[in-house]
């Protein structure tokens, strides 16, 4: 087995309505696989950013059950799946993150391999407008009309919870023309009881050129996995599994929940590589440190 032939010359299904090969395809064909799409499925069932639907599951849970649904569709031992999810940023008190994830599913082999990305890098957005020059300059902040943009009639003057403000009032999905965008601001704002509009980014993938990009950036990072052998028995997949914590505490020594190291570990022959996050001499901050700050 060389570095190049786990993959060669194999097909791997995607599982995808959203024209996601766009992203992953290029990526696939890097360690010589071919990647055919099943779009027959309807995934919006397995969850929708627009919450119609819930996603009943993880994110990883979810992208491998859709990964299986192409692969059992097509008798395919390989398959690929990807799920988002964006939101406030975790550390950026008013930015947005979002986070992609990866699934690649081999059952000749039984393994299922994650890779996730994580970028401030979004235009996820939403908000309420009471009048259409309004609504062109949001749309123009959320990069309309290369991307696309989610219309309904607002329950309400002001952001609430997302779930308040849709309702059962209805929504229209894609929108990236002028002529849409302004027809549907007319009926919505009609049918709103406070005569408003809320709006936000529609993040799925083929109406979100920069959701597309992240995805590409995963499947490429999943690509170099694949690429990679196990230093011991040289089998694929060879990649972060988990992190390890405990660097110690820079006051007292007292190991930490600071992560201070990445851990891959060989599907096989299960040989263990640590690599150190940090240098020898680091320590972490008594803040993180349960004897200093209890």
């Amino acid at each position: 087995m060389t570095e190049f032939d786990s993959y060669s010359g194999k097909t791997i299904i995607l599982t995808s309505q959203h024209h996601k090969e766009k992203a992953i395809a290029l990526p696939m064909r890097a360690i010589g696989a071919r990647l055919e799409t099943y779009s027959d499925f309807d995934t919006d069932l397995l969850g929708t950013f627009s919450g119609e639907i819930e996603r009943d599951g993880t994110a990883h849970e979810v992208a491998e059950r859709k990964a299986r649904i192409g692969m059992k569709a097509l008798s395919c031992s390989l398959g690929i799946a990807n799920e988002g999810s964006f939101g406030p940023h975790p550390y950026l008190p008013f930015g947005g993150g979002g986070l992609e994830i990866i699934a690649f599913v081999d059952d000749e082999n039984g393994c299922v391999y994650f890779e996730e990305f994580f970028t401030a890098d979004i235009n996820y957005s939403q908000t309420v407008v009471s009048s259409f020059s309004r609504l062109r300059e949001v749309a123009q902040l959320m990069g309309f009309p290369t991307h696309g943009l989610i219309l309904a009639p607002a329950a309400a003057e002001h952001v609430v919870d997302r779930d308040t403000m849709m309702q059962d009032l209805g929504l229209v999905k894609g929108i990236i023309t002028e002529e849409k965008l302004e027809e549907t601001f007319s009926e919505f704002c009609t049918k709103s009881p406070v005569g408003c509009v809320w709006v936000e980014t529609d993040m799925r993938a083929h109406f979100n050129p920069t959701r597309m990009r992240s995805i590409r950036k995963v499947a490429t990072m999943l690509a170099k996995r694949l690429r990679s052998q196990c230093p011991q028995c040289k089998f694929p997949g060879f990649g972060l599994t988990s992190k390890e914590a405990g660097v110690k505490c820079a006051n007292c020594g007292t190991a930490t929940e600071v992560v201070g190291w990445y851990v891959s570990e060989c599907h096989k022959c299960k040989c263990v590589k640590k690599i150190p996050k940090y240098d020898e001499h680091y320590r972490a901050d008594p803040q993180y440190c349960p004897s200093c700050n209890p």
